[in-house]
């Protein structure tokens, strides 16, 4: 299919969404139409994110194309296309999940339409099951008690947590709603543990040189506790 067409229509479709691209398989971008949200880099962190929260989600429901999570103000949407393929649209969380299943799909249906064909969108028969967040109600609250408690221990993850946004950007938002679940219950949330969880945000950056830089900067935060 050629999307060269498809996103730009998506995005101009609803006045509540505010952008989309599409990224491969191995999460290279190939259509931006966000640009002015997210940066290609941050766009790139995006796609693979959300990549492992639908993976997450197909290993525990069925027949999943799509899944979309809160981010701020917006929403951010993820499909797996039948090419392998993954569409990300960015919209307002007033934009119902029905109707923007039925512009996605309108966009992908005339894409694929022949000559004066009429474009069906069967969006209540399309096997989609949305899934509102990644993590779990508990584990969100986890998160919230975490970052913004008052004592020393949430001090340095909101430290931490402002590192990585220097590589990052927005998106280590999503990065720390499905770390920090994970490290604090595999041993417990306390300040001589978070070295054990350094090593999974490095992981989140590109480049060796970015991760060395971010493990010296952290090292210097935790050795001034």
């Amino acid at each position: 299919m050629n999307y060269s067409q498809v996103i730009p229509d998506i995005v101009s479709s609803l006045p509540e969404i505010t952008g989309a691209f599409l990224a491969s398989p191995n999460h290279e971008i190939l259509i931006d139409q966000a640009a002015h949200i997210f940066p290609m880099g941050e766009q790139q962190h995006i796609a693979e994110t959300l990549y492992a929260v639908h993976s997450l989600g197909s290993s525990r429901f069925n027949n999943i194309t799509a899944v979309q999570v809160g981010f701020h103000s917006l929403n951010l949407c993820t499909r797996i296309l039948d090419d392998g393929n993954q569409l990300v649209v960015i919209h307002r969380p007033e934009l119902s999940t029905s109707m923007l299943k039925m512009t996605v799909q309108l966009a992908l249906n005339s894409e694929q339409g022949d000559g004066d064909a009429p474009v069906q969108a069967t969006v209540e028969q399309e096997p989609v099951v949305e899934i509102e967040e990644d993590d779990s109600e508990a584990d969100l609250a986890l998160v919230e008690e975490l970052l913004h408690s008052d004592n020393d221990l949430s001090s340095l993850l909101n430290a931490i947590r402002d590192e990585l946004a220097k590589h990052i950007g927005p998106v280590v938002e999503l990065v720390f709603e499905d770390a920090l679940p994970k490290w604090a219950k595999n041993g417990g949330a306390a300040k001589e543990r978070l070295g054990e969880l350094i090593p999974g945000l490095a992981d989140e950056l590109e480049t060796d040189a970015d991760r060395v830089e971010f493990e010296r900067d952290i090292e210097k935060i935790l050795k001034q506790e």
